[in-house]
């Protein structure tokens, strides 16, 4: 089955981490990347200073739930090797029906305290 329907159609829990889908992530990763890079002009630099260990990555993005560019930044670094990312969303995004278990698979998690 093409993950992307996988996505949308298999049972999920939003709020279990443990959602994703490699092949997903794969799948959306480059077309992200690109698009980041063409549309945004998007550059990520010091991939190296990353470490193994689990780490907070802080970022700024546009506009409340328009989060595209963010969405291309974590693509670009998972093209570069770092696999396993975990984003931050807005209730209203997670809870969205399309674009939440989409999300979700990729590795997003409800914002707030206990995540």
């Amino acid at each position: 089955m093409h993950p992307l329907l996988r996505a949308l159609t298999q049972p999920l829990d939003r709020d279990d981490p443990a959602s994703v889908d490699p092949e997903l992530v794969d799948w959306l990763s480059g077309p992200l990347a690109r698009f980041g890079e063409r549309w945004y002009r998007l550059k990520v630099h010091g991939m190296e200073r990353i470490p193994e260990r689990p780490v907070l990555i802080v970022g700024n993005h546009n506009a409340g739930t328009a989060f595209v560019e963010a969405l291309a930044a974590g693509a670009m670094v998972t093209r570069a090797g770092h696999n396993r990312l975990t984003g931050l969303a807005h209730d209203a995004v997670i809870d969205a029906p399309l674009v939440g278990r989409v999300l979700a698979r990729t590795g997003a998690v409800r914002a707030g305290h206990d995540s």
